[in-house]
């Protein structure tokens, strides 16, 4: 794959699947907190791979590549919540589920995280990249 933002593109839609399977399973603990298991590591991954793409902008952008320091942010939020809610769920009482509305709002953050991901930062990168450059960090994406 040549395209970092096609990449990306793709894990949004995982994550995105991964939540919707997460706010559809409200009774069962076990089955909420695997899939919250599995939605951290694969946005540890995803996250990883979005690095790449932040810094060959930050390159490409000069001084204008700092306000990606915002979703780098956003990323480490969005990982503590996903920690909070599993550490809840581990907690020492069987039935602890976590609110169905802290779900919801887990949701809610990451469909505006992703969205302006998607009509910002990928907008840039097929604007202000050279082909080669997003060749090159579609591989070293794929290394992560």
């Amino acid at each position: 794959m040549d395209d970092p933002v096609s990449l990306l593109k793709n894990d949004h839609a995982v994550l995105l699947g991964q939540l919707a399977l997460l706010e559809q399973q409200v009774e069962n603990k076990e089955t909420r907190l695997a899939l919250l298991q599995a939605l951290m590591r694969d946005c540890r991954v995803h996250f990883r791979r979005e690095q790449v793409l932040f810094e060959g902008l930050r390159t490409a952008l000069g001084s204008g590549g700092q306000s990606l320091d915002s979703l780098v942010q956003e990323h480490r939020e969005l990982e503590e919540k996903i920690v909070k809610l599993m550490e809840a769920m581990q907690g020492t009482c069987q039935h602890t589920i976590p609110d169905p509305e802290e779900i919801h709002t887990l949701i809610g953050q990451f469909q505006t995280h992703i969205r302006h991901e998607e009509t910002v930062v990928f907008v840039l990168a097929g604007t202000r990249l050279t082909l080669a450059e997003r060749q090159n960090i579609a591989n070293q994406m794929l290394m992560r």
